[in-house]
């Protein structure tokens, strides 16, 4: 024993505080205290295996690194024991901000990096409604991970041999002091008393104890500051929690649609979590009700109570559903339940929410994560009195496991089965020594003691669905148990396990010697005695079963199995218990479903019993028990016993009771479904945390290892996911844990350090494999708590696995290879040489290497009181070695890297993931400043994204191939994939959504209906190689300008839109007038983007000839451009200047230039006609929906065109008539010579635009004719000559306009009706041609048409009519015609929108539910979609369609119009 003394007489306070944004506190602090005289003890080792979620966890980063400055008074620099000469097992962190190279004072408790301590939080939702203190607990407890050990000397065994001395000066606890010091175990390094000379002292959070000679003043003053410093902390965390923003909550979304049950499938969450509904595709825009028994906030959980969740717009209250959602914010533990129903209709769908417990273990309740756990079995039986359970129960946690199960506590039946239970409500009597009667209060407070001291954590056994034979309960209650007259169908099992019953005691009578089968079942050959009998058995049945053969086949192959693998596990197996000779007391098959009566009888006698009820109801023992509060009340978690047999409501009733008296109860249990889909049955309706997964029940290596990689956590190189993302399915939580009953009933041996190998009765860290357990179960805890939740399972040959746990945030990895001994190596023969293993980056320690070896302590003799292992083998083991020496791995062996980038690649990552916390405050883990940035990396993301233009937007996140094409590039094209749909970012975004395990780009949240249809307007509108659209006049100051890529002039850059990708993105079929008017609407002024909408319908402006706008600008071709032809686009409005507001721009704006050599518009096509009213409706919805929107009328104009060179019409005629120039092949090839003649008037006896001829195709809907063989080329298949209905109802519409320009006195002129409506009468004095009439109550779809019956079509075109000149339509016609389902679906929808108003609130909520509906095919569409927009086209049913562009403007554009006018 040393003794040191230390005598510091300075004091320094230094506080230095700084707030910023990002909120990184930086925070120093020294402090020295004067006459302080530190007395402490050094002991040989410092035990950080079990100081990584110490109570130094609970404070935050400031305050470890100084609270109290250790690094001045104490000499850590050889492990000193500071806890008055106990083990310092309970996890006690001395690591952050204390010096620990020599002894001396280095760091004055700061990190040396920087003289600062910089380490940032990341804290957890709370509930709202704990008290404070719970509060600090739940969000300081994950603060920070403590940094990895330091390299320590390596030992051949577990534990060094001063430690051992240490450990021998502890003395087991006593019964006597288990009584009179009830706030100390044995092993627990410390007590919580605060003794009354006050010499022994916890301080509060700093991990140190420390011997302090009394100064009254100074000791005062200590503890004044401590606890100053820590309710000032505790009262700042509670604040910044209040504050916390909301995008640092995790939140999920499970999207609801119409019949969907997922009762069967898992959704895991954790406490602090919130959880939205959303309606999917089928419950948009229909009324509906969700439920669930998640209990409202200051309300306890009633599990048949449920409560109407209301709905959250965050719209405001509009009607977009695909935006609302209803939410959870989840704080309790547990099962809960959620149903769905439309109106006042039955259940349309529902599941269930698992919603995992917090464990806390220690004095300050630190939170252990389920994957820290490490749990070691105990037959309770088997410990003895409870006087000597802390001696016993200390194996365990010496050996480094945090959680333990007991088999159950209860008195144990006749059988001595440790699930056998006889009596479920007390306490085992035989836990009492003589003279002493402990009680469920005894066990809990060891149990509680346990927790505290030793931050362990407990569960036991609840077994609901069997009990002891003879269980008095039973004999009282017969009629609570399944019986032959509650249960007749369990008659037949009964029959067999009484036939089978009988079948033993005849063996065992040696009745069957004769023929072949004795008593004493030794051989193979008295096996396949058995197995005649089964298959015998088998034969009769199937006789009996015939006509249900299938059903019960398989019942049959397991119950065969079962009978014989029980004999050979029982009276072959090496492993097995070799029971000997059957008898009454070891039968041949253990009853099951019967116990026997004390009346002995033939099985033809008890037979006749089935039909007596009074004795029928005796005879099964299958129970659930109410002693659950019992459990819980003293425990922190239970396991199910036989839960795959319990009864489902049985189970839910009772573990709603426990959840009432322990809200975190921690529940496993063990399923033999063989059905994952099964198995969530039980997971979900029960809320069971953690599935046992038998690791013994692995055959081999491969299984072992599937196992692993299965359950073991996410694959290596897991996408790093967002805060806010769709809840998915999940596996459930996986516990690997073999749980084997065996008919024992020694007693455990307890714990001394310097027990020799071999010693009866005691266990050190020599015995058997201790050591190997504890550093693999230190390891595991230390992994889980440091963030390593990657795993990587590496076959490297038949014997050996090897396994990575990796840490995202630091790029760490620990690497254990373990040739595994599934064979007796005695006798199987093992590869001589072992593969050699690429293990890339850096390896910096091996953590440890272990083997099995082989000692002479004797051979194995079964002691007959203490349960004792095999002497003969112990596991050599060697800790953190700087040296590798690797030459054999041999059966048994395991050895543990720790492996990181290499320091260059370090540092990068470092800087990425500092650059990456602009985006999330978690990359700032493992992060660090880059010192020399980029020019391009010091301004924020989201700066210069807003410095960016609509066109710049365009080619970063969209762009196809044929865009990219222009500039001499492509679209990128992965191997084995294909090419990407994008050059821009979308491309790859929609390439990792679909491998992406958890698909989170598609999350309602980020991208609602509207939001996903706005960004057409990205991704159609961009400036290629070569300017689509004509330049617009040079007296526009606020027009994008560029160096040509191609002359290097400058030259205008305004975005043109695209009509369609990828078919219509480039070259002469990009800008269509026709496409681009009706889509600019939607995609430009819905959106704001106010200016690109001006320019192009100024640039369209300058293209008007022959009262036309082009169908289709083609490519410029040496035109020449004269500026005298500008013109105003109204000229009878009184000049004003031009708009001239500033816009952003990669390149500024420059004066103007004059205009390209070439431009686009020489190659132009005048054959619609319906382009240029669709123009019109943009120039007036720019003007009603833009601020100062008439200032587009006074802009200037640069006409390609100023001469009109039409035919004139004959006089008293309004209206233009030419030929389109180039008529011919060259322009058409399929169009015949009439078609290029263009005719446009006005009927003088209706007022229609009329015109055309059956030759050519005049508006968007004709489709020309292109073959000889069906002798329709040149012909268009429906001809559309006449007067268009859509046509009438935009000139209508501008025509109205115009009309209320000129009542403002905006507009000089004023002036300005056949029917559509075909009525089905054939007296109608209107119809013409009722011979023609084959559909009533619908619109005509053109008037005059060349073929009359072409006027009869039943086509869409009237909804765009009735949108944009409802005036034009009688109410109930129109809501006739809007019956028929009819495209293009976004004028049919608004249609039906604004006369629905017309009709009442009743239709028009009817409507809008429809409209909702419709629109929600939609959504998923662009959800699903790597194109992310609407197709061109669709086949039948909405199919897709191959020569379809995948993405159209006007079908973006018009359901962008539907949303905006609900």
């Amino acid at each position: 024993m040393v003794w040191t003394r230390v005598m510091v007489w300075t004091r320094v306070m230094v506080w230095t505080r700084v707030m910023v944004r990002t909120r990184v506190m930086v925070r120093t602090r020294v402090m020295v205290w004067t006459r302080v005289m530190v007395w402490t003890r050094v002991s040989p080792t410092s035990s950080y295996e079990e100081r990584w979620y110490g109570p130094e966890c609970l404070l935050p980063a400031a305050m470890r690194s100084d609270g109290v400055d250790q690094s001045d008074d104490v000499d850590q620099s050889d492990g000193t024991d500071q806890s008055d000469g106990m083990d310092q097992s309970d996890g006690v962190d001395q690591s952050d901000g204390v010096d620990q190279s020599d002894g001396t004072d280095q760091s004055d408790g700061m990190d040396q990096s920087d003289g600062t301590d910089q380490s940032v939080s990341t804290y957890q939702q709370l509930p709202a409604e704990q008290p404070e203190g719970d509060h600090l607990q739940a969000s300081l407890s994950c603060c920070r991970q403590p940094p990895p050990p330091p390299p320590r000397p390596h030992t051949h065994r577990g534990v060094s041999s001063r430690e051992e001395a240490q450990r021998a000066e502890t003395p087991p606890c006593s019964a006597a002091q288990l009584t009179e010091d009830p706030n100390r175990l044995p092993g627990s390094g410390s007590s919580l008393l605060n003794h009354q000379d006050g010499t022994s002292r916890s301080l509060v959070g700093s991990g140190l104890q420390v011997q302090v000679q009394r100064d009254g003043e100074i000791q005062s003053e200590i503890q004044s500051e401590i606890q100053s410093e820590i309710q000032s902390e505790i009262q700042s965390e509670i604040q910044r929690e209040k504050m916390k923003p909301q995008h640092q909550k995790q939140i999920r979304v499970l999207q609801l649609n119409n019949q969907q049950n997922l009762e069967r499938t898992l959704f895991r969450l954790e406490q602090g979590f919130q959880l939205q509904f959303r309606l999917g595709p089928s419950l948009q825009g229909r009324p509906v009700s969700l439920h669930t028994n998640y209990p409202a906030t200051g309300q306890g959980f009633e599990r048949t109570c449920f409560r109407v969740l209301d709905w959250v717009k965050p719209t405001g209250g509009r009607d977009d559903d695909s935006d609302k959602f209803c939410c959870l914010d989840l704080q309790l533990a547990g099962s809960f339940h959620f149903h769905y129903s439309l109106g006042d209709g039955g259940r349309c769908g529902g599941g269930y929410l698992v919603v995992d417990p917090v464990l806390r273990v220690g004095p300050e309740d630190q939170v252990l994560p389920l994957d820290c756990i490490t749990i070691q079995t105990y037959l309770s039986k088997c410990l003895g009195t409870l006087d000597h359970w802390p001696q016993r129960l200390q194996v365990a946690k010496e050996t480094g496991y945090n959680m333990i199960h007991f088999t159950p506590l209860q008195t144990l039946g006749v059988s001595r089965s440790c699930y056998s239970l006889a009596d479920q409500l007390n306490f085992n009597p035989e836990f009492s020594p003589e003279g002493r009667s402990y009680t469920w209060e005894d066990v809990g407070s060891l149990v509680e003691r346990m927790k505290r001291e030793w931050n362990m954590l407990s569960i036991t056994d609840v077994v609901y669905n069997h009990t002891a034979a003879n269980s008095p309960w039973l004999v009282e209650h017969p009629e609570c148990g399944y019986n032959l007259v509650n249960s007749p169908h369990l008659r037949p099992p009964w029959v067999l396990d009484r036939a089978l019953s009988h079948l033993s005691s005849s063996v065992a009578s040696g009745r069957y010697v004769a023929k072949g089968l004795p008593a004493d079942i030794s051989s193979e050959a008295h096996l396949n005695h058995i197995q005649e009998c089964c298959d015998s058995l088998k034969q009769r049945l199937n006789e009996l079963n015939g006509q249900q053969y299938h059903m019960v086949h398989q019942h049959q192959e397991q119950a065969a199995n079962c009978i014989v693998g029980n004999v050979v596990y029982e009276r072959l197996a090496n492993h097995g218990p070799k029971l000997g000779p059957v008898n009454d007391k070891n039968p041949l098959v253990t009853r099951y479903f019967t116990f026997s009566s004390s009346e002995v009888m033939t099985l033809d006698q008890e037979l006749q019993l089935l039909d007596q009820a009074d004795q029928a109801c005796h005879f099964l023992a299958h129970n659930g028990w109410r002693y659950t509060e019992i459990t819980a009340r003293h425990f922190h978690g239970i396991r199910l016993d036989n839960c795959h047999s319990t009864p489902l409501h049985v189970a839910e009733f009772m573990l709603a009771v426990a959840r009432r008296v322990c809200p975190n109860l921690y529940v496993v249990a063990e399923l033999f479904t063989g059905s994952e889909d099964l198995d969530n049955v039980f997971v979900t309706k029960l809320g069971i945390t953690s599935l046992i997964r038998e690791a013994m029940s692995a055959c081999d290596s491969h299984e072992e290892g599937r196992l692993v990689y299965r359950y073991g956590g996410q694959p290596v190189g897991a996408f790093v996911q967002p805060r806010l993302r769709p809840l998915v399915p999940s596996i459930a939580h996986a516990m690997f844990l073999d749980i084997s009953v065996v008919k024992e009933e020694r007693v455990y041996p307890g714990w001394r350090a310097t027990a020799p190998p071999g010693s009866a009765g005691e266990t050190c860290a020599h015995t058997g494999i201790t050591a190997g357990k504890r550093a693999l179960n230190i390891l595991h805890q230390e992994l889980a708590a440091q963030g390593f939740i990657q795993v990587y399972v590496d076959q490297v040959d038949t014997d050996i696995v090897a396994v990575t746990r990796h840490c995202p945030s630091t790029h760490q990895s620990v690497v254990t290879v373990s040739r595994t001994a599934f064979w007796d190596i005695k006798t199987h023969q093992y590869p001589p040489t072992t593969p050699p293993m690429f293990i890339p980056g850096k390896i910096e320690e091996v953590v440890f290497e272990a083997r099995m070896v082989e000692r002479h302590a004797g051979s194995y003799k079964r002691d007959d009181e203490v349960i004792n292992g095999m002497p003969e083998y112990t596991v050599e083991i060697k800790e953190h070695i700087a040296e590798i020496t690797f030459q054999k791995l041999t059966p048994g062996s395991a050895i543990a890297f720790r492996v990181s980038l290499d320091p260059r690649a370090q540092q990068v990552v470092r800087v990425l993931r500092s650059h990456l916390t602009q985006f999330s405050p978690e990359y700032h883990e493992g992060s660090s400043p880059d010192t020399h940035p980029p020019a391009g990396l010091r301004t924020p993301l989201a700066q210069l994204m807003s410095q960016l233009t609509l066109a710049d937007l365009n080619v970063l996140l969209f762009r196809c191939d044929a865009e990219e094409a222009e500039d001499g590039g492509g679209s990128y094209s992965i191997p084995g994939w294909e090419k990407l749909r994008y050059a821009g970012l979308q491309g790859l975004m929609s390439v990792l959504a679909e491998i992406r395990p958890n698909n989170d780009l598609g999350h309602p949240e980020g991208s609602s209906l509207v939001r996903l249809l706005a960004l057409g307007s990205v991704q159609m509108c961009g400036v290629g190689r070569f300017p689509a659209l004509p330049p617009l006049s040079s007296a526009l100051e606020d027009v994008p300008y560029r160096l040509s890529p191609i002359t290097g002039q400058k030259e205008q850059c305004c975005v043109s839109l695209a009509a369609g990708l990828p078919h219509f993105s480039s070259g002469i079929f990009r800008c269509w007038g026709r496409d681009s008017f009706i889509a600019l609407r939607g995609l430009l002024l819905l959106t704001g983007r106010h200016l690109e909408a001006r320019n192009i319908i100024l640039a369209f402006a300058g293209t008007l000839r022959h009262g036309l706008i082009p169908n289709l600008l083609g490519e410029g071709r040496a035109a020449r451009y004269n500026c005298r032809d500008a013109v105003h686009l109204h000229p009878h409005l009184h000049p004003a200047p031009p708009p001239c507001t500033p816009t952003p721009h990669l390149h500024p704006p420059l004066h103007p230039a004059p205009p390209p050599a070439t431009s686009p518009g020489r190659a132009a096509r005048y054959n619609c006609r319906d382009a240029v009213w669709w123009w019109l409706q943009c120039v007036q919805d720019y003007v009603t929906q833009v601020p100062q929107g008439l200032d587009i009328l006074r802009c200037p104009v640069t006409r390609m065109y100023p001469a009109d060179d039409c035919e004139p019409c004959a006089p008293g005629e309004v209206g233009v008539i030419f030929r389109e120039r180039g008529a011919g092949p060259k322009i058409d090839q399929h169009m015949r010579d009439e078609g290029f003649n263009v005719s446009i008037k006005v009927d003088p006896e209706t007022g229609f635009v009329t015109g055309g001829n059956r030759f050519n195709c005049g508006t968007w809907m004709d489709k020309m004719g292109e073959s000889e063989r069906a002798r329709n080329k040149g012909m268009p298949a429906t001809p559309r000559d006449g007067a268009a209905v859509e046509i009438v109802g935009l000139c209508k519409s501008a025509l109205r306009w115009l009309v209320q320009l000129h009542q403002e006195g905006l507009f000089p002129y004023h002036g300005a009706s056949v029917s559509f409506w075909v009525s089905g009468d054939a007296q109608d004095p209107i119809e013409t041609r009722p011979d023609l009439v084959h559909k009533h109550h619908i619109y005509k779809d053109s008037h005059g048409a060349s073929s009359a019956w072409c006027d009869y079509q039943l086509r869409p075109n009237f909804t765009i009519a009735m949108v944009v000149a409802p005036e034009l339509f009688l109410v109930d016609h129109a809501w006739k015609a809007l019956e028929e389902w009819l495209w293009p679906v976004g004028y049919f929808l608004r249609a039906k929108l604004l006369f629905s108003k017309k009709l009442g609130p009743e239709v028009h909520q009817q409507t809008v539910t429809l409209v909702k509906h419709v629109l929600s095919r939609h959504y998923t569409h662009l959800e699903g979609s790597p194109w992310k927009g609407l197709p061109e086209l669709t086949n039948e049913n909405g199919q897709s369609c191959p020569f379809s562009c995948e993405t159209q403007a006007w079908s973006v554009s018009t359901i962008l119009e539907v949303l905006y006018d609900l």
